[in-house]
């Protein structure tokens, strides 16, 4: 949910810095180019025009660990929260399929 900063030690020893702002989300396999901050790239004649070094970009993929339980409390907190936003900006599945209803039925037990 953002509101976090990782410094990355390049491999010529500057720092790279990412991170994301409070609110903003991170989907798992979500991949970020950091522009000019990847590997150097090669050029066949060193007089050429290239006498400074050009980067490539950097991808950072993310991989996202999500916990595979929570404190009751915890939880309870989280449905609240999830419950809102689903009362709030949740989709109705069915109803947005555009699919018919389907008759009631009725268990012949």
């Amino acid at each position: 949910m953002g509101d976090w900063t990782r410094n990355l030690t390049h491999m010529d020893g500057h720092i790279v810095r990412l991170g994301r702002a409070r609110g903003e989300v991170v989907q798992p396999n979500f991949v970020e180019t950091v522009k000019d901050e990847g590997m150097p790239k090669w050029h066949e004649d060193i007089d050429s025009v290239y006498h400074q070094k050009e980067f490539g970009n950097l991808y950072v993929e993310y991989v996202i660990v999500l916990p595979d339980q929570m404190e009751s409390g915890m939880e309870e907190e989280f449905w609240s929260v999830w419950q809102k936003w689903r009362g709030k900006l949740g989709v109705d599945l069915h109803q947005d399929s555009g699919r018919p209803e389907k008759p009631t039925v009725h268990d012949e037990l």
